[in-house]
């Protein structure tokens, strides 16, 4: 394995054309406005208000699009929460999204109606009959109660941003990802493996315009559920997957289910009813479902016998992806970390604080804060991916040969 690895966050497609985190939630409001779904629209609309609001509050800057597809699927199965029993009322704006109860029988009409239709007289189908009654009652029940009135609007909006992807992270051409072809080149000819936390397909899309062969490792996944990279293939590990994945549930000849993912090289190719692959969400990201888990894994093993991580674009707001650098950084302390991010906290000269910290990035302002105290362990490269990787290639490769 290499003594270099590569770590890529939203900050890494940028000067491809694409959305920073916060600019993708303004670019998915935009789009949904114009879907013929109202309804879903006006909830993704609820949803980004209430975070901007809460957002203010906590001194960030606008709602990224991880928070805001993470509130949703949250509102989506809120029912299902283990907290949820101690929570005696939501938002009462959640209200407007409830589904219409189905016609206008009166609740007491609709009991009557599903006891009567149970004849225990007849033997026969007694107990699918039985069944078929408890089922009406409890939908019945729900819909009183409110139990999963929200679940359809908010089910069907998570479905439409994620069909929204193919449109908003569609890059345009090779030429738009020309600044990554020096990491491609790198990559392959010094088997450095590429780690990115980015469901786009910046990467992709540099690679087959050099003509540069690459491998997920889960283009075989319905097959043996491994991972198998190509021999000699570029390695690019998609942690939180990619938009060319669709992953489903399917049985085994024995029954028993598991999640299996397909690759679609191209986005038209999904099927309509199918949706990408990818993980959204604040904190712990990690996912047993899928390749997620082995993905993460095979990271942590190419990290562990390296001794140069470049870090580009990386916000530091994963906690099992910080869980691994620090582990990795206190296990040797020849290990070494180049982060170029034009995004990294400001020295300040009023000589309150000697830098500007982000409280919701700690691990990376311990990073930093090593970096001051004069260490070699750390460095700090305040530019963009396009200004900057060249000259951060040069330095971890330089480190390699050392």
């Amino acid at each position: 394995m290499s003594d270099v690895v590569v770590l890529l966050g939203a900050g890494a497609s940028i000067d491809a054309g694409l959305p920073s985190s916060v600019g993708l939630t303004s670019l998915l409001l935009n789009h949904l406005d114009g879907l013929d779904d109202t309804r879903t629209s006006a909830a993704a609309r609820f949803v980004y208000h209430n975070l901007a609001a809460d957002s203010a509050r906590r001194y960030s800057i606008g709602v990224d699009v991880e928070r805001f597809v993470a509130s949703i699927q949250v509102l989506a199965a809120r029912d299902r929460l283990p907290v949820s029993p101690f929570i005696d009322s939501w938002h009462r704006g959640l209200a407007g999204f409830e589904t219409n109860p189905s016609g206008s029988q009166s609740t007491a009409g609709r009991l009557v109606e599903q006891i009567a239709s149970f004849d225990g007289r007849q033997e026969y189908g007694r107990f699918r009959q039985s069944e078929q009654v408890g089922a009406g009652l409890i939908n019945l029940i729900n819909e009183v109660t409110g139990v999963h009135r929200y679940a359809q609007t908010f089910t069907s909006l998570e479905y439409n941003i994620l069909r929204s992807l193919f449109t908003l992270l569609a890059v345009s051409d090779g030429s738009a990802t020309a600044y990554l072809q020096p990491l491609i080149r790198s990559a392959r000819d010094a088997s450095i493996p590429i780690a990115t936390l980015n469901y786009d397909l910046a990467l992709e899309t540099c690679a087959a315009a050099l003509g540069v062969e690459y491998s997920t490792g889960v283009e075989r996944w319905r097959e043996d559920e491994l991972l198998n990279f190509q021999p000699g293939a570029l390695q690019l590990l998609k942690l939180h997957g990619s938009l060319e994945w669709s992953m489903t549930r399917a049985a085994s000849s024995d029954g028993l289910t598991s999640s299996v993912v397909d690759v679609f090289p191209r986005a038209e190719n999904m099927p309509s009813n199918a949706k990408p692959a990818v993980i959204f969400g604040e904190g712990n990201k990690l996912s047993a479902e899928g390749p997620f888990l082995e993905v993460f894994m095979e990271f942590s093993r190419c990290l562990a016998v390296a001794s140069t991580l470049l870090i580009v674009g990386y916000s530091f707001r994963d906690n099992h992806v910080n869980e691994v650098l620090s582990r990795w950084m206190n296990r040797d302390h020849e290990n070494r970390i180049i982060i170029v991010d034009p995004d990294l906290p400001k020295p300040r000269t009023d000589g309150i604080i000697s830098r500007s910290w982000n409280p919701l990035q700690p691990f990376r302002n311990e990073l930093v804060q090593l970096h001051d105290r004069g260490t070699d362990r750390v460095v700090l490269m305040p530019r963009g991916a396009a200004e900057g990787l060249v000259g951060a290639l040069d330095m971890a490769l330089i480190s390699r040969s050392a």
